[in-house]
């Protein structure tokens, strides 16, 4: 079910849904993202004449994400910067977010911490533990 919450600092104004969807009050339209140099999905939205552009996964984060420790930074879960579901998103810090950034760049299969090795052919599977790369194994299937 989509929900649909007011847009920090534009009560009345604009609301952002569950699934990263902006509307406009005045119009009653849903404004059309365009994408940023960076690929990230933003709108602009003005209050008393002044426009301001903001990333949509950063409004979805502020409107449905609680954040009680202040984490800085909203990540991708699965590295799709334009997937802005609630259910994709999480406030991570700077670090915890490059990090992600990396391991969604070498994702070579649909499971997390499964990669596929491009010269053995095979498939790697590693987790994350006390920042540290814990290997689980080779595999020749990815779902073994």
């Amino acid at each position: 079910m989509i929900k649909w919450e007011y847009v920090k600092g534009y009560t009345g104004l604009y609301s952002v849904s569950s699934i990263g969807q902006v509307q406009s009050h005045l119009t009653g339209k849903i404004l059309k993202p365009l994408v940023n140099h960076k690929g990230y999905l933003r709108v602009q939205l003005s209050i008393t004449g002044q426009k301001k552009n903001h990333r949509i996964h950063r409004l979805v984060a502020e409107a449905f994400i609680s954040n009680p420790q202040n984490l800085p930074e909203v990540d991708h879960i699965n590295g799709n910067r334009q997937d802005n579901r609630v259910e994709n998103l999480r406030w991570v810090s700077g670090s915890s977010n490059t990090r992600n950034r990396e391991v969604c760049r070498q994702a070579t299969s649909k499971y997390n911490g499964v990669r596929l090795n491009g010269q053995s052919g095979k498939y790697l599977a590693s987790i994350w533990v006390d920042r540290k790369t814990v290997h689980l194994g080779t595999f020749t299937e990815e779902t073994e």
